[in-house]
């Protein structure tokens, strides 16, 4: 999990429109706290596998009740590079190699290389 990527938004509505958010790692400490968050987005790396919990308390605000709107993504690096820059590598790797039999190779090298 060294190189698993979390990435989120929340929103919250009711009430003061405000929440305490905070996000605990599997040992239990707080990697990220906003506290009266209304409308914040986060992001962290993990670097310790196991469960990551986030936290949503209104126990500041007990007669109000409040709404809140979660999302988020997941993403796991490739070799050390976000998937959509490994991605955008590979398409360009491709395209390179590409261009460089069409510009390079005569049509007698082309015919061989692809009949072996």
């Amino acid at each position: 999990m060294k190189e698993t990527k979390f990435r989120g938004s929340i929103t919250v509505s009711g009430g003061g429109n405000d929440i305490d958010f905070y996000i605990t790692d599997p040992n239990g400490n707080t990697i990220l706290r906003y506290d009266r968050a209304t409308q914040t987005s986060f992001s962290f790396t993990a670097s310790t596998t196991g469960t990551y919990t986030m936290h949503f308390d209104n126990s500041f605000s007990i007669i109000s009740s409040k709404s809140v709107t979660l999302s988020y993504s997941i993403s796991k690096a490739i070799f050390g590079l976000a998937p959509e820059l490994f991605y955008l590598l590979v398409i360009i790797i491709v395209n390179c190699y590409r261009s460089y039999n069409s510009c390079f190779c005569t049509q007698k090298e082309k015919t061989s290389y692809l009949t072996q």
